[in-house]
């Protein structure tokens, strides 16, 4: 995106923050409120294309006392489960120089800006997490990598984001990074530290870098871990889900492409984490195609390059 979308689009979001509320497989749910109209005989529904999401639990749940076997879209809109997890969006951007000397650090597809999408804790977590680690006011929180496209507020603390390349008159968006770094580093740090401090575990950690930025323990570190263990199982679907429902809602673009792992290595110049980038949309019901999004088969920069190469392509089209 060039500076003019990207500031656009900032301008109505830059300043937002969303709730957003998430369960396990919701994403189910959520796929098959966009496909339904008003209401789907299940007879029907069972032999479309969207299908396999009958039997996620979500699904059994809401379809197994329906009335004249019947799905309507309420019945979906209206569903509770017993438990979720809170978050908050919010939004930035990322990238820059179009001359692209940076292309690595920023890894967008073409020169320009990606539209960020920032998935934050919410209080409920917040307030365990400084219980347990006790980061210095003075420092940014520890596990939160600055460097990166996370929130902005020092104590806002972002558990995944999503880069988009959004292209408002073709009416596609290019889902660019789909990313934790929190996880990650959290998992990190607790097998750095048991490694070197395997005969202390409830002593503080006093001869250790972490002191810089927390005052902590071995111990409270991997009770942190544990209590984190429900949103490592599903961080990648959360923030695909939350992705797929800013651009059905908020931009009004259905059209939705995903990076496959070659293309994103090759046109990015980076190596993901494999699984995000084969998993992941198939879970969401991405199909490969050959063809690449208008925008991007018209950006000289890489126009040469698609043509030299066959990539292949993610595509949901809801």
């Amino acid at each position: 995106m060039n500076i003019q979308e990207i500031d656009f689009l900032l301008s109505i979001y830059k300043n937002q923050q969303t709730p957003f509320w998430y369960y396990r497989d919701k994403y189910a749910v959520q796929l098959l409120t966009y496909f339904l109209g008003n209401e789907m005989k299940m007879n029907a529904l069972k032999r479309s294309s969207h299908q396999n999401l009958l039997t996620k639990p979500p699904l059994k749940e809401i379809t197994a006392s329906l009335s004249n076997n019947c799905l309507k879209k309420v019945d979906l809109q209206e569903y509770l489960p017993k438990d979720w997890l809170n978050f908050n969006l919010t939004y930035h951007r990322w990238g820059g120089y179009e001359k692209y000397p940076k292309h690595s650090w920023y890894q967008t597809t073409r020169p320009g800006y990606s539209f960020v999408i920032q998935l934050n804790f919410d209080e409920k977590h917040d307030t365990v997490y400084h219980e347990l680690i006790h980061p210095k006011r003075a420092e940014d929180p520890l596990f939160k990598t600055t460097g990166h496209p996370v929130a902005k507020k020092q104590m806002q603390l972002t558990l995944a984001w999503a880069r988009l390349d959004v292209d408002l008159t073709t009416g596609e968006v290019l889902i660019e990074e789909v990313q934790t770094d929190w996880i990650r580093e959290v998992d990190r740090l607790v097998e750095q530290i048991t490694q070197s401090h395997a005969k202390k575990e409830r002593e503080k950690i006093r001869d250790c870098w972490l002191m810089h930025y927390a005052d902590t323990s071995l111990y409270n570190l991997k009770r942190y871990q544990n209590y984190l263990a429900p949103y490592k199982k599903i961080w990648q679907e959360i923030m695909m889900s939350a992705t797929l429902d800013f651009c059905v809602k908020e931009l009004g673009i259905r059209d939705i492409y995903f990076h496959t792992y070659k293309s994103g290595c090759e046109l990015k110049d980076c190596s993901p984490p494999k699984s995000i980038y084969t998993k992941l949309p198939k879970q969401f019901g991405f199909k490969q195609t050959k063809v690449a999004p208008q925008f991007i088969q018209l950006e000289k920069t890489i126009k040469k390059k698609i043509r030299q190469k066959e990539f292949w392509w993610w595509r949901l089209v809801i």
